[in-house]
């Protein structure tokens, strides 16, 4: 169970509520989350999880509750393809919105061999996720990006064993309202870009507490560069 928390000044105040839900493989396939309205805690979101026979995530669905009619409303939905162990493409669906992602990779190696150099994900969406890369990923594309991946520094591994300090980032509250924290540690963040799920930048900023109220509903990509020359892209929810 995780709390959220927002700063009124003076105290730190309770925001939300997220509890994980696992299936009998020990993987998770529910987070239910509750906002606090000021006297306890109130339905409010839910992440639900499908998985494939080899407990690849296959699919990934936001859901919102609508305390009009007591039921379950569908934001977001994510469709994810894998193949010999590699995710090969995500879909992402937000209302009539879809945007496609498609990885590519250089099959003649094991992503095991390397201490790759997009390692960023932490907590919950390491969990969720794990990393679904067999072989050895070259790239992701979509109709207006692209992301590559250098691996010209990085470690091949042998029988010895090598420590690589991780980038641990933090984006609070999320989904957010408007107002957004970005918290990291082991790297610095130097320039923050925000996209659209149709690949638009929306907007930019340096400040790692900005506010996004201009912004209609919906799913945003968040892309954070680091002073070493890194980007780090996370997903939030504008309410």
């Amino acid at each position: 169970m995780a709390y959220g928390y927002n700063w009124d000044g003076a105290n730190w105040v309770p925001s939300d509520k997220s509890t994980v839900i696992y299936n009998t493989n020990n993987k998770i396939e529910k987070i239910d989350i509750e906002d606090w309205n000021g006297s306890g805690w109130v339905i409010a979101d839910r992440d639900l999880y499908v998985y494939d026979s080899n407990n690849n995530l296959v699919l990934e669905t936001y859901e919102s509750w609508d305390t009009t009619t007591s039921t379950w409303n569908e934001q977001e939905k994510i469709e994810y393809t894998v193949v010999n162990g590699n995710r090969t493409s995500e879909k992402t669906t937000y209302a009539s919105t879809t945007f496609i992602e498609n990885y590519v990779y250089d099959t003649s190696k094991l992503m095991s061999e390397f201490i790759h150099p997009f390692k960023d994900k932490t907590g919950l969406e390491y969990i969720i996720e794990g990393i679904p890369y067999y072989n050895k990923l070259l790239s992701t594309n979509s109709s207006s990006n692209r992301t590559a991946y250098n691996y010209n520094s990085a470690i091949t591994l042998s029988q010895e064993s090598f420590k690589l300090t991780e980038t641990k980032i933090n984006i609070f509250p999320n989904p957010t309202q408007g107002n957004l924290t970005i918290e990291s540690s082991g790297s610095t963040i130097n320039a923050i870009e925000l996209y659209s799920v149709l690949g638009a930048k929306v907007f930019s900023t340096k400040d790692t507490h900005f506010n996004i109220d201009f912004l209609n509903r919906g799913v945003y990509f968040l892309n954070l560069h680091t002073t070493e020359g890194h980007t780090i892209s996370r997903k939030i929810i504008k309410n």
